[in-house]
């Protein structure tokens, strides 16, 4: 922090603190700082992170909440909140993340595993999706995640919940998305592979291959489509030449 940094940040911590008294001696109630702006990411720029997710309600709903992880990001960054007030926030950013996994895996395995959180993660795994690393991020997150519920803790939330912790859940969770686009990515290169070959060796046998779909997007079996929308093999006409 330069020199000038820091007395701008003196000035500005003292005059909040002034305002803060005067706000008191006056009974006012109810007062609007400005945020700064630039600090919280756009809704539209995770929607674009998180393009995995083909539900669109639930694409929108997981950049609102990173929007609010974005605000837990800057006071926990930006001030100097101490002692149980900032343990209680990092417990509520780290729980967000724990509730954006669980969306986002019951999603991703929708009609492959609908089991609970740890089986969904188990699954992801044993699919080779994620590693054993991320895997381990996820269900610590979990455990922290089901602190949320008070009236299963049998002792005093002091102590618990630190920058480390905080960091952590952060980690799983993009460790989760990172895996799932990477391997998104990898299964849509196989198609493409798959598509190229097919059509050499319908070339090598005087075959045309028709495939009506963009690469890489998932579609119904043929026999549950429509006769138009079938991918056929045509025989191409042979040269008259």
């Amino acid at each position: 922090m330069t020199k000038a940094t820091e007395v701008l940040v003196e000035r500005i911590s003292g005059d909040l603190q002034k305002l803060e008294d005067s706000l008191k001696a006056s009974e006012d109630k109810r007062t609007y700082i400005r945020f700064p702006r630039g600090f919280l990411r756009s809704a539209s720029s995770f929607r674009r992170r998180y393009w995995i997710i083909k539900d669109d309600s639930l694409r929108r709903n997981i950049a609102y909440s990173l929007i609010l992880s974005d605000v837990y990001r800057w006071m926990r960054n930006r001030t100097d909140l101490v002692g149980t007030a900032r343990e209680m926030l990092s417990k509520e950013g780290i729980c967000l993340m724990g509730c954006l996994a669980e969306s986002i895996t019951k999603h991703v395995l929708h009609g492959i595993c609908g089991k609970n959180y740890e089986k969904r993660v188990d699954k992801l795994l044993e699919l080779k999706i994620i590693d054993t690393s991320v895997h381990e991020k996820l269900k610590w997150l979990w455990k922290y995640r089901t602190r949320e519920h008070l009236f299963l803790l049998t002792e005093r939330e002091h102590n618990h919940y630190q920058l480390e912790h905080y960091n952590k859940a952060i980690l799983a969770i993009e460790g989760l998305r990172s895996s799932l686009a990477q391997h998104s990515r990898e299964k849509n290169r196989q198609v493409r592979f798959s598509d190229t070959v097919a059509s050499r060796l319908c070339a090598q046998e005087n075959l045309q291959f028709w495939q009506p779909f963009p690469s890489g997007l998932s579609f119904a079996p043929s026999s549950k489509r429509e006769p138009h929308q079938r991918s056929r093999l045509v025989r191409r006409p042979t040269p008259f030449w």
